[in-house]
């Protein structure tokens, strides 16, 4: 059944809508109240400044909020328009379920990362127990060592690089745009 309807604005408000025939009725009422649709945390950032202090720079950024509506599957890609320069910036969101994916591997392969150090580290402790006797072995005792002070802190480092990726992913990207970035909400302020 179709039904005509007319709404009827007061002052700047929108009133509820009317049937035009009398006899017959309203607009039916909708069964269940659609999901708020979800967006990225992340906001867009300007940034306006940066000072030089000492050592330490200091960026200073406005923020605007990603008005992409986060896909159900797959991904959407979009112009956004900044809010402070009126610059167009392509922007692209991800699903929840691609984002949750990508997270879980940063973390499996911080995880790899930490248990290739331990694994090193046992492999060491072994050899150099069984080792500590054997004269015709001089030139192991030089090469693990040497190979575990390059080794251990470059996995340390891409341990802790890959656990930020995983906290900082939010299934949101940004073509690179020049003065642009992805910022935490609040985050107006960055020290490097």
């Amino acid at each position: 059944m179709v039904v005509s309807v007319r709404v009827i604005v007061v002052r700047g408000e929108e009133a509820v809508p009317t049937a035009l025939d009398a006899g017959e009725p309203g607009p039916e009422p909708q069964s269940e109240p659609q999901p708020e649709p979800e967006y990225p945390t992340r906001q867009l950032a300007h940034r306006i400044g940066f000072r030089l202090g000492g050592e330490v720079g200091q960026g200073e950024y406005v923020l605007f909020p990603i008005r992409i509506p986060r896909p159900a599957t797959g991904r959407v890609a979009m112009r956004i328009v900044c809010g402070e320069c009126l610059a167009p910036v392509e922007c692209t969101v991800f699903s929840a379920a691609h984002t949750a994916r990508r997270r879980m591997r940063f973390l499996a392969y911080s995880g790899v990362s930490v248990g290739i150090a331990v694994a090193y580290c046992c492999f060491a402790g072994l050899f150099f127990s069984q080792a500590a006797g054997h004269a015709t072995q001089e030139w192991k005792i030089v090469v693990i060592p040497l190979l575990g002070i390059l080794l251990l802190p470059a996995l340390g480092i891409m341990a802790w690089g890959l656990l930020t990726l995983f906290q900082e992913e939010d299934g949101v990207r940004i073509k690179s745009s020049r003065g642009h970035s992805l910022r935490k909400p609040g985050a107006v302020v960055d020290v490097k």
